[in-house]
């Protein structure tokens, strides 16, 4: 990978160790989106100058959001649902079978 020709940022989920650092010899700060920083060889980027950071729990309430969204497009197959109705097979086969109710449950019902 050739070094950029300025800083840049990067998002990453990936290990960051020594050997990735060194192509990216103009990387000057690491922004986690994630709690931990387990992930990133802290003491090269401190060796490099580069300064490290992570959100915290900036963005807790917000992937709890997701995760339930996610859940309910799952167990009411939307993803699907929307599948079959823009192929146009409601037409042959008619409607299509929503998944489970999410209504009145818990998390511990789903298992």
């Amino acid at each position: 990978m050739p070094p950029p020709s300025e800083p840049s940022s990067h998002i990453a989920m990936l290990k960051l160790d020594a050997d990735l650092l060194s192509h990216l010899p103009s990387l000057q700060l690491l922004v986690c989106t994630s709690v931990g920083t387990e992930h990133i060889d802290l003491a090269e980027c401190k060796r490099r100058g580069i300064a490290v950071t992570n959100a915290g729990e900036a963005f807790s309430e917000d992937v709890a959001d997701c995760a339930v969204g996610l859940l309910i497009s799952v167990l009411r197959k939307i993803p699907a649902a929307d599948r079959y109705v823009r192929s146009e097979k409601w037409v042959k086969f008619g409607e299509f079978q929503l998944g489970i109710k999410v209504c009145s449950r818990n998390l511990n019902s789903f298992q």
